[in-house]
C-alpha cells in the first residue's frame, strides 16, 4: 500500500484462478459496472495482479471472469480490500460452483494395522475442483464427538 496524495490511497491485489479457463477482471464499489483489468499477470497465467486506487481506507470487489465474451460474477459476498493495508494473501475465487461446497462419496480405507476397514466422507470446500490453484489445510473432524476411526458407522 502506498498513499499517493491526501486521503488516496493506492494497493496491489492478487487474484489466482487457471489460466485456461478465460480472462480475469475485478469490480469494485467505486463503480461496478467497470473492469478493471490486471496490470500484471504470472508467467503461467494462473495469477492476476490488479492495482486500486481509492480515497476511501477500504472498498469491495468482486473477481470476475469473461469467458466466451460472458461476464460471470464470482460467487459469494463481496470481498473487502483495506486500502491502508499490506495484506499479500491473494484471493482464489470460484464461479460455477455451488456456495456450499460438498461432501465426497464414502471412501473405504483398509487398515493392515487394525485389521479392518474404515468409512469416511470428505468435505470438499466450494470451488474446490474449480479453482485448482487453491489449496485448502487438511483438518479432521470426528462426527458427535466419536473417535475419527470408529467400528460404529457415522450417520451420513
Amino acid at each position: 500500500m502506498t498513499q499517493t496524495k491526501k486521503n488516496n490511497f493506492k494497493r496491489t491485489l492478487r487474484i489466482c484462478y487457471p489460466a485456461e479457463t478465460g480472462t480475469l477482471v475485478i469490480r469494485t464499489d467505486l463503480d461496478w459496472g467497470r473492469d478493471v483489468h490486471p496490470m500484471a499477470v504470472s508467467s503461467d497465467g494462473n495469477t492476476a495482479t490488479f492495482e486500486i486506487e481509492a480515497q476511501q481506507r477500504f472498498i469491495h470487489f468482486k473477481p470476475c471472469l469473461i469467458k466466451n465474451g460472458s461476464l460471470h460474477w464470482a460467487v459469494g459476498p463481496d470481498n473487502l480490500l483495506m486500502m491502508a493495508d499490506e495484506d499479500a494473501r491473494p484471493v482464489y475465487p470460484y464461479f460455477f460452483s455451488d456456495a456450499r461446497g460438498r461432501f465426497s462419496p464414502i471412501v473405504e480405507i483398509e487398515s493392515a494395522i487394525l485389521g479392518r476397514r474404515h468409512r469416511l466422507r470428505v468435505y470438499l470446500p466450494p470451488g474446490y475442483e474449480e479453482n485448482t490453484t487453491a489449496r485448502y489445510p487438511l483438518r479432521l473432524y470426528a462426527g458427535r464427538a466419536e473417535p475419527l476411526f470408529s467400528t460404529r458407522s457415522v450417520p451420513t
